[in-house]
Order: structure tokens, then sequence, then C-alpha cells
């Protein structure tokens, strides 16, 4: 037999219990009627509600079919788990889209001030706001993984993204570029802008195959330029990315093949996705048509210490969030 007491306790458990579930459906039922579409609610799966984003109070969730993820070029050479610091010198996402067999390339501003985790000199973890570059960066010293230095970079990216989850993402210094560009017999490139203060070959509308080491000299140079900016050198990694991606769909390697350059790329690539989901990455590419590259909108400016500073358009952000990736619940 039960005592009065517990008796007592039992009664108070039960009717707390009930009434945390009522506050919970009616907060349910409240989000959805904002929408008008409480009936189709339930029905959301759960995969879908858990990568769920809010813009302005409403619930949009990941269009299905769409895959998306985050490549990190490292400024580096060498292996990816090297002591050396690396900074993300560019940062794309590419997103399949299986419904209509295409896939789009969204490029982040490596100077685009984000929210990126820092550890310091006692290993104590801190937030703060500065370039995403720095986000694969904090705190090598610390004996951080690849997998840490890249999610770290990742949920940067996702910060800015409206907290855009990813189906995977990729790390490779210069080194795999490289490679990667010599295993498919190099990139062939139209010129879409006048280039000779990089190469006297380098014309507006001249077409140039590029081995690996003039890719990353093409890619990665700055300095001395007309223009030494780097939304202008996006504009070049952009031009190359296009006709790197279209020469490895074109490439018609095996699946063999392409797990040999893979392999050639051991220790200068770090990937979330597997050996198979690299192989499928690159079928992808080979089987998706291409759609237009999108580049965030933004403001630079010259911020502490002399650094740029990129400050995205949030609203800018937020339409292509919905036009590309996001749907509304319903």
């Amino acid at each position: 037999m039960l005592s009065n007491g517990k008796r007592l306790f039992l009664s108070i458990l039960l009717i707390f219990s009930i009434a945390s579930a009522i506050v919970v459906a009616f907060w349910f039922i409240d989000r959805s009627e904002k929408n008008g579409e409480i009936d189709e609610i339930p029905n959301v799966d759960l995969t879908e509600e858990l990568n769920a984003i809010y813009i302005d109070d409403e619930l949009y969730l990941p269009r299905r079919g769409v895959e998306n993820y985050l490549i990190i070029g490292i400024d580096k050479a060498g292996e990816t788990d090297s002591d050396q610091m690396g900074q993300a010198d560019f940062l794309l996402v590419l997103s399949f889209d299986s419904n209509d067999m295409t896939y789009t390339m969204l490029s982040i501003n490596r100077d685009t001030i984000a929210e990126i985790e820092e550890v310091d000199m006692f290993g104590n973890h801190r937030v703060v706001e500065k370039q995403i570059a720095l986000s694969h960066a904090y705190d090598n010293s610390q004996g951080l993984t690849n997998k840490e230095k890249c999610e770290s970079t990742a949920k940067s990216a996702s910060g800015i993204l409206c907290g855009m989850k990813f189906h995977g993402y990729m790390s490779m210094t210069m080194d795999a570029v490289k490679l990667l560009v010599d295993g498919i017999g190099g990139v062939d490139l139209v010129f879409e802008e006048d280039h000779t203060d990089i190469d006297p070959e380098y014309i507006q509308g001249a077409a140039v195959t590029l081995d690996g080491e003039r890719a990353m000299s093409f890619v990665r140079m700055r300095g001395g330029l007309n223009d030494s900016t780097n939304i202008a050198r996006m504009r070049r990694q952009e031009t190359f990315l296009k006709a790197f991606f279209e020469k490895m769909g074109n490439s018609e390697l095996s699946d063999e093949e392409i797990f040999d350059l893979y392999e050639g790329t051991d220790g200068y690539m770090y990937h979330s996705m597997g050996d198979d989901g690299y192989v499928e990455l690159f079928h992808k590419l080979s089987s998706y048509d291409r759609k237009d590259t999108i580049t965030l909108k933004g403001e630079s400016k010259v911020g502490t210490g002399g650094y740029m500073e990129f400050y995205v358009d949030k609203k800018h952000v937020e339409e292509v969030m919905l036009d590309v990736f996001y749907r509304k619940a319903k």
C-alpha cells in the first residue's frame, strides 16, 4: 500500500506531466497557426525538422532532394594535419538538386565576419567575431584534429547561411588541388577578364590549359596585381572552379581511376563523406548540369589592424536560402 505522502507525490508528478504536454502541444499549434498550415506540421520528417531554420519567426525546411557540401581550400602546402597553421582561403557550398539534376555553387568570401570558436593557450573556448578564414586556424597549437577544424569552419559557415546544415565537408591544401588538376590532365580555361598582370598569356578571351602549378598561382595570387582585393580573387576562383568541375565531369574516368585519383591526394585532403561518398560526388559532377554561381552580396571595409572585413547583406542571404535551399513548412 502507498502511503498518503507517496500518493500525493505521484499525483503532483502526474499533473505536472500532463500540464507540460499541454504546453508543448499549444506551442506547436501556435507555431503552426502562424502559417495557417497546422494540419500538415505533424507530417514533417524528423530529419528535416532537425535541419529546419527560422527566418522572421517563420519555419522553413530543407528542400527535398537537395544535398549541400562545404568545400574548404586551405592556404598552405603540405598535409592537412601538419603543425603549420592554415586558414580557409576559399569556401564553396556545392548544392546538388536531384529533382532536376542540377548543382549550384555558392561562394563565401574568406573575409566575411562570422562567429568563430577561438581556443586560447589554456584550451579554453570562446566565440568571437572575426574573418571566417580564421575558423580553420583556431587553434592548431592546441592539437585540434582535422575533423575539429572542419567542423569549426562548417559551424561558422552555417551561421552565415541562416543555420544551414551540410551533408558533408571536404578540406584540401594547395598540394591536393595541384594533384587533382594534374590528375585530370589540366584545366581548360577561357579568361573572362584580362589577367596579363599575372601572366602575359592570360589575355581576355584567350584559351589556356592550366597545370596544377599554374592553376594554384591563378587562384591564389593577390599582391602586386592591378586589383588585389579578395573580391577580384574570388572572381578568378569562380572562373577556375567552373572549368575544373566541367573538366572533372567530362573526364569519363572509371570508378577505379576516380579512386586512384582520390588516393593520390591522401594526406592532403580530409573529408567526412567516406570513400564511396567521394566517388558519388565525382559522379554527380559528371551527371548534373551546373547552374549559375551565387556570390553573397555585402560590404567590404578595412577593419582593425588594417585587415579587410566583409559584412554580408543578411536580407540577400535570406533570399538565397529561400530561393535555392529551403521551403516554407506546410
